[in-house]
């Protein structure tokens, strides 16, 4: 059978080959698939994954463009709109896509160590990437790790190709491929100058250095071009120049400071786990003393982690040398999801045998023969600028993943090379690669720098915010309980969502004593302070309420709930002036993520009867077009109430109309207040209160038939509202239908027993009745 590799078209039996190895991994993709289809966080993503679908969701739902400089690289969240807008937003598109990509990876792979090494070494090579199960893992997660992988080797794949048969279209092409690379990390554009000089060198070095440096320039240049509009767009929505994407800076400093680790994606503190982008802005903001520009404040942490560097030389270069020995540990570091826990509920991954353990040592020992025979020179120094790169932030399972590919290449070639070697009983050879193939073994497979692999107390946490995000408050609290039992200090939230679990069964007094337990364990634990104050609200202790509120902004004043708590007591009390002004600064603080209590400051301006007010704000919150709002990153989703304070795009909009019907209303044009209620309706179908007040509208316009069509439809929506049926009972009496009105009234009453104004209309109609009853006297 003739296997020479320098032959470009593949032989029939390698079609059948390659054939093969995509039906197989399409079958362990899809048994995989089917297996977490029934895994609670399936249609429930959490961090990364739960920022990146919220934000193809809001591109998807019309805004495209954006409203704020790109905090994370938009490529992959671009790629999941696109899905969405296509297949609808559903959890399987995506997956499936994501498999996809996976399965043309390994043919990829199979065509780039063909090319490098022979069609032996390719084939092993495509067989043990088959049967790495992390692959399959992270294809199932809502991460930009597959779509990252799948788009590395098609560029190495192209470059090897092109280095064959250049032309300067080709380059531009490689630069392009390469810029879109980093458009889903921009990690790698810091290592585009060394890459790029690495392709060109070879020429330089064969005397052509006018055309070394013109295909230099065509790569630079094909490497803007796919950035350039991202970078543009930056400065058109923020005014400020960002090339990609700012959190560099933070994910810098979280590496390199004096509680780093090396590995979690944690700011210093003890609720480092649960910062999220407005928390840092906020710290820049108070140490330059005015609101920063992104640029600025990617710049102030990389300042801080450098400055970290300069101080502590000794401290950073052992915490850089842990970094380096955790990029080649065998354990899969977790970054949001962890694998581990994957596999304990996935056949698939548990019965595929190969991983880092294995797959990095031998990819080591590969690197050392690979570099001894002159073959693959410039895939060795990819994996070690990448890793280089890589360490200087911090290091994780996800981060590792690009390189992996490449290292199942050179663990293949190693395979390959030995059995060769025994094959000519070249046993010196033999000697000297088995003790650098051991010495990397034992490296990869030691444990210098233990990390915490116990995993379960995490599970539990996940399924209980799960359970409650689901409303199972009991099995949410079963989770949340377990987690706690097998910890010595409970994880950051786990008291704030337990409280929250107990909250949503009614025990309000259980739920106050996990919210305090949250914050004498974490006492900047900001989510207890909210939901002190709303659980305060909700029980009439408008005092506790305003307490709670005030030390929640103290804390956090770009935080929004503490302000509606605090002027939702205010209105209670009557004090509707000091509702207006804390809502009037929570505006001030909060900006754009105020949209709930910029509508409560609207009617707060309805009341007090500063109609024009009103109307502005009513309006720009339509204007806004609040579900289209870019996300903000928060790693840590916690149960806040969010019930409380209306988070549903839709209603806001469909209330900020209702509102103006309102307005209109005060101003006695009832035909533009009935046309706004209509247009509340309208954005949302079953909104009781729009629905009854435009029943009303309709009634005081003598639109008898169309506002009992109207009150009739509000009753359905919400049959237990006692002012529905009220304004229903109270059309029935003007129109004379007395039986009728009676029913509708008592209907009020069973509702409401104390509610006087139904028991009088219902005297007031037997009155009506007595009087109209004809007389029986003789004549």
């Amino acid at each position: 059978m003739d296997t020479d590799p320098g032959k470009t078209s593949l032989y029939t039996w390698e079609r059948w080959f390659l054939f093969t190895l995509i039906i197989s991994a399409l079958a362990l993709r899809c048994v995989y698939l089917l297996e977490i289809r029934d895994n609670p966080f399936f249609e429930h993503p959490r961090l990364d994954a739960l920022y990146h679908d919220r934000w193809a969701a809001s591109i998807v739902t019309g805004d495209i463009l954006g409203d704020k400089v790109f905090f994370r690289a938009p490529l992959y969240p671009y790629t999941l709109a696109t899905l969405y807008a296509l297949f609808g937003h559903n959890y399987v598109a995506p997956r499936i896509f994501q498999h996809l990509l996976g399965v043309l990876s390994l043919v990829l792979l199979y065509l780039l160590t063909r090319r490098l090494f022979d069609i032996r070494t390719a084939i092993l090579t495509s067989i043990i990437a088959l049967l790495y199960g992390v692959f399959i893992y992270f294809e199932g997660e809502l991460l930009f790790e597959s779509l990252l992988v799948f788009s590395c080797l098609g560029w190495l794949v192209i470059t090897e190709q092109f280095k064959a048969r250049p032309s300067s279209f080709r380059w531009l092409l490689v630069g392009i491929v390469y810029g879109l690379i980093c458009c889903i990390r921009p990690t790698f554009l810091a290592i585009a100058p060394i890459v790029f000089g690495g392709i060109v060198w070879r020429i330089a070095v064969a005397g052509s250095r006018s055309k070394a440096i013109k295909t230099f320039l065509l790569l630079a240049i094909g490497c803007i071009l796919p950035i350039l509009p991202i970078t543009v767009r930056n400065y058109i929505v923020g005014h400020d120049f960002v090339l990609i994407a700012y959190q560099g800076g933070v994910n810098f400093y979280i590496g390199n400071n004096e509680s780093a680790n090396g590995h979690s994606s944690m700011m210093p503190g003890p609720r480092g786990a649960s910062w999220e982008n407005r928390d840092q802005t906020y710290q820049v903001e108070k140490a330059l003393g005015h609101p920063p520009l992104p640029s600025e404040e990617s710049w102030f942490w990389y300042k801080q982690g450098l400055a970290f560097v300069i101080e502590q030389p000794r401290q950073y270069l052992a915490l850089l040398a842990r970094k380096a020995y955790l990029f080649w540990n065998w354990y899969e570091i977790p970054n949001n999801q962890d694998f581990y826990s994957f596999r304990k509920h996935s056949t698939v991954l548990q019965i595929l045998p190969l991983g880092f353990w294995i797959v990095g040592p031998l990819g080591m020992l590969g690197f050392v023969i690979a570099l001894r025979h002159q073959r693959g020179s410039f895939h060795v120094a990819f994996i070690l600028l990448y890793c280089f790169i890589t360490v200087l932030f911090f290091v994780c399972d996800r981060f590792r993943l690009p390189i992996v590919p490449l290292l199942c290449m050179f663990a293949a070639y190693a395979l390959v090379k030995v059995y060769e070697k025994v094959g000519e009983r070249n046993w010196t050879w033999l000697s000297v690669h088995a003790a650098i193939g051991t010495c990397a073994f034992f490296f990869v497979n030691s444990n210098l720098h233990p990390i915490d692999k116990e995993t379960e107390s995490r599970d539990f946490l996940s399924l209980g915010i799960v359970a409650l995000e689901l409303g199972n408050f009991e099995q949410a609290i079963s989770c949340l309980q377990k987690s706690r039992e097998l910890e010595e200090l409970p994880r950051p939230n786990l008291c704030l969502n337990w409280g929250a679990a107990e909250w949503g069964l009614g025990n309000m007094e259980a739920a106050i004593q996990k919210f305090r337990d949250e914050l004498r364990f974490y006492p900047d634990a900001d989510g207890a302070l909210s939901n002190l104050s709303f659980v305060y609200l909700s029980m009439g202790m408008t005092d506790s309420t305003l307490l709670y509120g005030r030390r929640a902004i103290e804390l956090k004043p770009y935080l929004p709930k503490p302000y509606i708590a605090m002027a939702q007591a205010y209105q209670k009390l009557g004090e509707m002036e000091n509702a207006a002004a804390i809502l009037e600064r929570g505006l001030r603080s909060c900006k754009h993520s105020f949209a709930s209590g910029e509508l409560l400051l609207a009617g707060t301006y309805t009341t007090l009867d500063r109609i024009d007010l009103a109307e502005q704000h009513y309006k720009a919150l339509i204007a806004r077009k609040i579900s289209f709002d870019q996300p903000f990153y928060e790693p840590d989703q916690q149960f806040v109430g969010k019930e409380l304070v209306g988070e549903d795009g839709k209603r806001l909009r469909a209330r900020a109309m209702y509102g103006l019907g309102h307005v209109w209303a005060v101003r006695r044009n009832l035909d533009s207040s009935l046309a706004y209620f209509k247009a509340a309706v309208d954005e949302f179908p079953t909104y009781g209160d729009a629905w009854a007040d435009m029943g009303v509208a309709l009634m005081n316009t003598h639109r008898n038939a169309e506002a009992e069509r109207v009150l009739q439809h509000a009753v359905f929506l919400e049959p237990q509202n006692h002012m529905y049926w009220f304004n229903y009972a109270t059309l029935l009496g003007t129109q004379g239908r007395l039986d009728d009105a009676r029913i509708a009234f008592n209907r009020v009453l069973s509702i409401r027993p104390d509610f006087e104004p139904a028991r009088r209309n219902i005297a007031l109609i037997e009155k009506l009745s007595q009087e109209q009853e004809p007389s029986t006297a003789s004549p």
